[in-house]
């Protein structure tokens, strides 16, 4: 077997999930020093073509994006000193929309063509292509990663291109990422029941059947370990609640194949009355830069 190397401390990785490597033949990697999970093998399928449900997706996220966006608006404004701005993975433009209505010079890039046309048709600002060698412009004083920076393989290069674009005229200048969790209660289930061997849960958090499959799962002790030694000090942590329990139905219909939406949303509507005070599944962080 391949010698796998932590991208974040270098130390030794060690396979798990053993039951999802037998079934989907893709291998997840946990770093036993920094807890870093990374699947190195997974990248982004450019035919956009899985088991996603377009539909079902929007319906399942749109009301908690907005407000999770609003919140992520209301810390950037308590952060930054300038208002250029770029999203990486704009989507449909929801976040970008919000962030003109504050005041910001805001950007926009997305791989996903049809998804970019929307954004563009609305008047915004987006190009459609990959962060971030698709990037146009530079100079800016905040850049975006809204439920985006789990999906890209290789952080460090993404560290240092964030680095290329910054402005580079002594304004504040600072990252905005929202990314997953392995410490929430929703992983930590998960990964009980993929030792019995019931995988679909941890599967669906990976999202493996979809075009965009999460890379990584972090904790907030091995993404300072990413980004402290190279210039950037947190400077606002926020745990998200990334659920709507009255649109489970939709969030399991999200995949084409799903069979027992209704019953499995039920059954989570009652779990989550206990489940919503536990560890949350996402968090905001948000990283000023100080070289």
């Amino acid at each position: 077997m391949q010698e796998i190397r932590c991208e974040c401390c270098q130390y030794k990785m060690v396979p798990r999930f053993k039951n999802i490597y037998k079934k989907e033949h893709i291998e997840i990697y946990q770093c036993p020093n920094c807890k870093l999970y990374w699947a190195p093998q997974l990248q982004m399928d450019d035919t956009f073509h899985s088991r996603l449900d377009e539909r079902n997706r929007v319906e399942a996220i749109v009301k908690l994006r907005e407000t999770e966006f609003q919140n992520v608006l209301m810390c950037i404004k308590k952060h930054s000193c300038g208002n250029k701005m770029l999203e990486v993975g704009c989507s449909y433009g929801w976040f970008m929309q919000m962030a003109e209505k504050a005041g910001f010079d805001v950007e926009g890039i997305e791989p996903e063509v049809e998804i970019a046309k929307q954004a563009y048709s609305k008047g915004l600002k987006v190009t459609t292509g990959y962060f971030p060698q698709d990037v146009i412009h530079g100079g800016y004083n905040i850049i975006v990663f809204n439920n985006v920076w789990e999906h890209i393989n290789h952080s460090h290069e993404m560290i240092a291109a964030c680095d290329d674009i910054l402005s580079q005229d002594g304004t504040r200048n600072i990252l905005a990422i929202t990314v997953p969790l392995s410490s929430g209660i929703l992983f930590q289930i998960s990964a009980l029941l993929e030792k019995v061997g019931v995988t679909e849960y941890m599967t669906r958090l990976w999202q493996l059947h979809f075009h965009s499959p999460h890379i990584y799962f972090f904790t907030k002790e091995n993404m300072n370990r990413f980004f402290e030694p190279r210039g950037y000090r947190l400077v606002e942590f926020q745990e998200i609640r990334s659920i709507d329990s009255s649109k489970m139905k939709e969030r399991f219909l999200m995949d084409k194949t799903e069979r027992f939406a209704g019953i499995k949303a039920k059954l989570f509507a009652i779990a989550w009355k206990i489940l919503k005070f536990l560890p949350a599944d996402k968090a905001l962080f948000i990283y000023e830069r100080t070289t």
